[in-house]
């Protein structure tokens, strides 16, 4: 709950009282299966975005300077 809330896992270890960050970052940093599948998704649509965005650049350069 506190990690999903982006508290800082320091302070997680405080308030948990672990005396090991590894502890704490092994019991309350489970990403679950959808979390990881949104950042997967989040991460492709960025890369084909910018993909996208390069191939039309160079398109547009293409037809600016005549090139075959």
């Amino acid at each position: 709950m506190l990690v999903e809330n982006q508290v800082e896992p320091k302070v997680v270890q405080d308030l948990m009282r672990h005396a090991d960050i590894n502890t704490t970052l092994s019991l309350y940093t489970h990403l679950e299966d959808e979390e990881k599948k949104a950042t997967l998704d989040s991460v492709f649509h960025t890369i084909v975005a910018q993909n996208d965005l390069g191939v039309e650049r160079v398109s547009k350069m293409a037809k600016n300077h005549k090139l075959s």
